[in-house]
């Protein structure tokens, strides 16, 4: 699987918060996103940089929002 620099995972982390971008996610994309953003958050988490693991954190719980909304209806 393919692996983020942070600042990448950063960007898309800011980018799940934009509907414009969101609204174009089925399920299995919001999964793949997820995935990437743990494993970012993983090594966000090890810098010791809270900052940027509260970010990539909060890309994941709207991931994770879009995914179970899609797999639902």
């Amino acid at each position: 699987m393919l692996d983020l620099e942070l600042s990448e995972a950063q960007e898309l982390a800011q980018a799940m918060g934009d509907p414009e971008f969101t609204d174009t996610l089925d399920a299995y994309e919001a999964l793949e996103v997820l995935k990437l953003l743990t494993d970012a958050k993983l090594d966000a988490d090890s810098t010791g940089d809270r900052h940027l693991s509260r970010e990539i954190g909060m890309g994941m719980q709207i991931a994770i929002e879009i995914a179970v909304g899609r797999l639902i209806h």
